[in-house]
């Protein structure tokens, strides 16, 4: 790990207020909410919270022109882990059509065997309260796995 990578782990540990007990690379795409948001960043455990913050976004072809009027915003948002009610994997275009307001979040099924042959997958995070998460992870499997062995 370099030194930037580890000052920035450093800071966020001190920012959230305890060590990070477990941590991945993670894209948001969204709510069961409708809010809508595509961004990727690093998802940790910290303190029995669960928490998202996303990277910063790199200048795009627009910025280079000054075309681009959206200045970044650091976005971040947390559960406890007390809070997580479930998971399960679930087709992607289902969690784009409850984000987009299309599809009630509590009538998706699980992804069958069949499905993950031919679908892109996408977790689902549920918590006691509204709303539910949409996420993509890179090693899902060990992140499910770390999410019911805390949970049991």
């Amino acid at each position: 790990m370099d030194q930037e990578t580890e000052a920035l782990l450093k800071k966020m540990e001190e920012d959230n207020g305890g060590p990070i007990e477990y941590k991945t690379y993670c894209r948001l795409l969204g709510f069961s909410d409708g809010t809508s948001l595509d961004l990727g960043g690093l998802l940790f455990v910290v303190n029995d919270k669960l928490v998202f913050e996303d990277f910063e976004k790199q200048p795009g072809i627009l910025d280079m022109f000054g075309k681009s009027k959206k200045s970044y915003e650091k976005y971040k948002t947390y559960r406890l882990f007390d809070e997580i009610l479930g998971i399960k994997k679930i087709k992607t275009s289902s969690a784009k059509k409850v984000i987009a307001g299309r599809a009630d979040g509590k009538d998706i099924p699980t992804i069958s065997r069949f499905d993950r042959l031919f679908s892109q997958t996408i977790l689902e995070l549920t918590f006691k309260e509204e709303p539910n998460w949409y996420i993509e992870l890179l090693e899902d499997k060990e992140f499910i796995n770390y999410i019911e062995e805390k949970r049991s």
